[in-house]
Parts: C-alpha cells; sequence; structure tokens
C-alpha cells in the first residue's frame, strides 16, 4: 500500500509536468512510462491504462454545466484529472484483488445494466412517438368527456339532536323542545348555525367544525 501511495504522488507530479506541456501546446504531454497503447495524447499512465488528451476531453464533456465550470480553469482540470488517476488506481486495486467476481458487485453490475438498456429504449421511445395535433387531443376529451368531469359537490351542514331507543317520551319531548327554540333561534338570527352545531348538536364529530360534513354529490339522496 505504501509502494502504490508513493507512485501515485510521483505520478501526480508528473501529472502537473504533462498538464503545463499542453497548456503550452509543446510536446506530446505523455509522462516518462512506457509508450501508451491508446492511440492519442497522453495526458497519465497507471498501470497499463492510459488517461488520454482525448479520454479526459470526453469526461469533461459529460459533466452537468452547473459542476463544468468547477473544471473550467488550469487548477480545476488538473484536480479532476488527479481524481481520475486516483479512480484507476483503485480500480486497479479493486481487480487485483478480484472484486470484480465478487457475485454482490455482479448483482450491482446488472441493475446498473437494466437500467441503462431500459433508459435507452424508453429514451427512443419518446423521440420516435407521433406528434399529436391539438384537434386529436379536443377530440379524444370530447368523445371522453364524461371521464374527466368532476360531478358538481356541495357542502353541507347540520345539527344532530338524537333520540336513542329506549329512551323515556319525556327524553324525547325534551329532545323536541330544544330542536324547535335552536330552529327559532337561527330563523330570528339569534345565533349563527355553526354556533348552534356547535353548542347544541349531538354530532361532536362535525359540531367542532360547525357541523359540516364531507362535501356530497350534487342530486344524491
Amino acid at each position: 500500500m505504501k509502494k502504490t501511495m508513493l507512485w501515485a504522488l510521483a505520478l501526480s507530479m508528473t501529472l502537473g509536468l504533462s498538464m503545463a506541456a499542453c497548456s503550452q501546446g509543446g510536446g506530446s504531454g505523455a509522462s516518462s512510462s512506457a509508450p501508451a497503447k491508446k492511440s492519442g495524447t497522453a495526458l497519465a499512465k497507471v498501470g497499463d491504462e492510459t488517461i488520454t488528451l482525448e479520454d479526459f476531453q470526453a469526461k469533461l464533456d459529460k459533466i452537468p454545466p452547473f459542476y463544468r465550470k468547477r473544471v473550467a480553469t488550469k487548477k480545476g482540470k488538473m484536480e479532476y484529472l488527479d481524481r481520475l488517476v486516483q479512480e484507476e488506481l483503485y480500480y486497479q486495486e479493486a481487480l487485483s484483488k478480484d472484486y470484480d467476481d465478487d457475485p454482490e458487485i455482479q448483482e450491482q453490475l446488472n441493475q446498473i445494466k437494466k437500467s441503462i438498456l431500459a433508459g435507452r429504449v424508453k429514451k427512443e421511445m419518446m423521440e420516435n412517438r407521433p406528434e399529436i395535433s391539438a384537434d386529436e387531443v379536443k377530440k379524444y376529451y370530447e368523445d371522453h368527456k364524461d371521464e374527466y368531469e368532476t360531478p358538481e359537490k356541495v357542502e353541507v351542514r347540520h345539527i344532530l339532536l338524537r333520540v336513542r331507543k329506549g329512551d323515556s317520551d319525556e327524553k324525547a319531548a325534551e329532545v323536541e323542545a330544544k330542536a324547535k327554540k335552536v330552529h327559532a333561534d337561527l330563523k330570528a338570527g339569534k345565533i349563527t348555525f355553526e354556533k348552534a352545531a356547535e353548542e347544541y348538536s349531538d354530532d361532536r364529530g362535525s359540531s367542532k367544525k360547525g357541523g359540516k360534513l364531507p362535501p356530497i354529490r350534487k342530486g344524491l339522496k
């Protein structure tokens, strides 16, 4: 591990020289290591893998516009290239430990592959779907208008004065008298419906809301 860290440090110094050479337009920008197998201008070599200027630029082009500002400067490009080198170092270390044969990693790779392939097909379908004119949309709506219409609803409030089964005649008469009084007070404007519901209604759920019930469809019996 110490040897790998020393190599990464030496490589980072080499990268600095390579990037400087590229910015001045002189030389190939390659390090002093063995010739790269890839064609193109070599920026760094990690083991047998060469990171070329073309690879680097392709990765830069894939960076979202919002983050691209961070790598617009020479320093930003150096830091980004350093991250690519570090990533390659970790990747090669993982291969040396046969992590690529790990069942869990294989499953994750399969899921990623599945997602990418599905995304590709979805994109193609979206790009190739037929254009629908405004007239076609209007006609479809007219033909299926009933499916989109929302039934008109009305707001209902009530005051419940309950006579329970088994209550005496006196109790029933008492409730009836209360109902008549509430009705008279409402008609005379002595009390609001909401206040009357809160004070007199036996429906404790709606009484706290001024006797308000959930909206019901107009015309429903």
